[in-house]
């Protein structure tokens, strides 16, 4: 691999960093909106860009040692570095935001079962609650 073929892996893996960070905005707009749809479609394209950066670092690596590297290279190395600095901030805040709609509805979830079945709660394995009342959905009289 020559310098040239470093400069454009190295330009094509920015690329598609720069599209992760697009794609992350538009994940947590999606949040905002509360589009459950176009959240998991971007959870599905995320995955498929992380594969393809994976892909990438694998190529990258295996030629780094063998040629010495260009001011150019170097810069975009750089570049990247902080993209996916960027990047990795970004799905964490996403990330805590979906942690918090989960637990928000576990709440909710858990306030309907109280409120429906009354004082007779009882818990799981897991410290879920669940009504007491019945275990297989019907009552008895």
């Amino acid at each position: 691999m020559n310098n040239e073929k470093l400069l454009s892996l190295l330009t094509l893996q920015l690329t598609h960093v720069k599209q992760l960070d697009k794609l992350l905005n538009d994940e947590t707009q999606s949040l905002i909106d509360r589009d459950h749809e176009l959240i998991a479609s971007l959870a599905q394209s995320k995955q498929h860009l992380m594969k393809q950066l994976e892909t990438f670092d694998v190529e990258l690596s295996s030629y780094a040692e063998q040629i010495p590297q260009s001011e150019s290279a170097l810069a975009l190395k750089g570049e990247i570095n902080d993209q996916l600095a960027q990047c990795h901030t970004k799905n964490l805040e996403n990330g805590k935001a979906i942690e918090l709609s989960i637990n928000s509805i576990e709440r909710l979830q858990s306030s309907l079962i109280q409120k429906r079945s009354g004082n007779s709660m009882t818990y799981n394995a897991k410290g879920k609650t669940r009504s007491g009342s019945s275990s297989s959905g019907y009552i008895s009289a």
